[in-house]
Parts: structure tokens; sequence; C-alpha cells
């Protein structure tokens, strides 16, 4: 769910359904709902993942088995209304070693997204010196590069600053760094990154801890979809746990020096 809106929505949308609902938000809602509610981080903490999926479990939206036992469920079914099934105990085994070997592992699936080198190339860095931009005017720099390859169109911009003016900044992720995003169905052609460090920090208003957040990075990312950037956000919180590489690239005076310090080797 993506802030207080989208939880009315679904509240409003599910009241006459017989399920449990659950909202999982990015920002701090103002109101209470009727209905368990997780706050997580933009990019959730692994404690935050176990977190959502205990959630799951104790509301029945999911179950502790593994895929694989349901998809073979279904599968005995569809093969039971249309042959005569003589060994469905052996015939259970043989599908779920089938599909255990065709099953991705989580290693595998980020082994097969694209990497965070792939995705901030050295044209996508930006730095600006420019102590009159609004927060706005830096979310526009730093989808700069994404906006001119085509990768993104101007409505997927507009819908981060729309966003932003309506939640505050719930896309500061911390130390300064403001991860921008939206949908990709609000404006993403191609999947891509954008770094623009300011050497003049900027500020954005929270409206529920009534202060200012300050923000030295804006990290544009356009999705195309919900795993093809997996491996890329995962190096990149790599990145921003190392201590000294926020403070190395907010010291860097040109793109090279900030490639570099993603990309050492």
């Amino acid at each position: 769910m993506e802030g207080k809106r989208g939880s009315e929505c679904l509240l409003k949308s599910v009241s006459n359904i017989d399920f449990n609902p659950l909202i999982i938000s990015t920002i701090k809602l103002t109101d209470s709902y009727p209905v368990p509610t997780i706050v997580v981080a933009p990019i959730p903490t692994k404690i935050q993942w176990q977190q959502i999926n205990q959630a799951l479990i104790s509301l029945k939206i999911i179950k502790r088995s593994s895929h694989n036992a349901l998809t073979v469920t279904n599968l005995m079914d569809i093969i039971g209304d249309y042959a005569r099934i003589s060994n469905p105990v052996a015939l259970e085994s043989a599908l779920s070693n089938l599909l255990a070997k065709n099953q991705p592992t989580p290693e595998t699936a980020l082994t097969n997204s694209i990497g965070l080198q792939e995705l901030l190339s050295l044209d996508n860095i930006l730095i600006s010196q420019r102590d009159d931009l609004s927060w706005k005017d830096a979310i526009i720099n730093a989808f700069t590069p994404l906006f001119k390859k085509g990768y993104i169109n101007r409505h997927y911009i507009d819908t981060i600053i729309a966003s932003t003016v309506e939640h505050g900044p719930y896309m500061v992720i911390g130390n300064g760094v403001m991860l921008a995003h939206a949908r990709p169905a609000d404006g993403v052609r191609k999947v891509g990154m954008s770094l623009l460090v300011l050497k003049k920090p900027i500020k954005i208003y929270d409206e529920n801890t009534k202060h200012a957040k300050r923000i030295n990075v804006i990290i544009g990312l356009a999705p195309i979809d919900a795993a093809e950037h997996v491996l890329a956000l995962s190096q990149l919180v790599k990145l921003l746990q190392q201590p000294h590489w926020l403070a190395n690239i907010e010291n860097a005076t040109n793109a090279q020096m900030v490639y570099d310090s993603c990309f050492p080797n």
C-alpha cells in the first residue's frame, strides 16, 4: 500500500469481503485502522521482511509450506480430472522433485536480475554545486539522465514529486539519502538508475514529525517490474552500510570519483 489514501481505498473496497486484511505502508499513518498495520522502510530490512512474512502467516494469507506443495496439489487435481492415477504417492513425489529442480532459489533470482553497475552507468551520475535548488528541482535533475535516454517520461517524475508533496519525505531512507521512485505504470519504459550528489543539501519538511529531512544524495530508480532490479538494490544497500561510502561520494568533485567509489574494482 502507498500511503493513507491507498489504505482508505483498500478498507472501503474490502469491507464486505470475508478475509483478513493487512496494511503495509512505507509512511507513518496519521489515522488508526481496525486491521493490522506494518510500517517499513522503502527498502525493508531483513527483520522487516520477517515481520511481514510472519503477519501474512498469522492472518492465513500465506502458508508456511512452500509454493511447490500447493502447485503439486493443483497438478494432481488436474491430472485426476483427465486420467486415472494408479500410484498417487509416486506421482506426487515425482512432480515435487521435478518442480524443485526448476524452482529458482533466491540466489538464482538475484543472479538473473540486473546488477548495480549495469544500471548506474557513469553518464547517469551527476554532481550539483547549486545552492538555489528546490527539492522539486533536485528530483527533476536527478532523473534527467534517465529522462533524456527515454527510460522514463515526465509523468514519472511528476508522480514522485506529487507523492512527496502529499506524504512527505517518506522516500528518504536515512543518512541524507533519498531513493526516489514510483510505480512502473507511472511512466517507466526501461529499468534504470541515476545518482545526484548535492554539494548544497536540500530539505523536505515532514508533516508527521514536524521536522525537515536533509538530503545530500538522490538516487533515482526506474523499476520495470518487481524483480529485475532486486540485485542492484541489494548491492546498493551494501554500499549504504559501508561507513565511509557516503562521505566519499559527497566529497567527490566529479562523476568519475563517484563511480569509482561505487565500483572500486
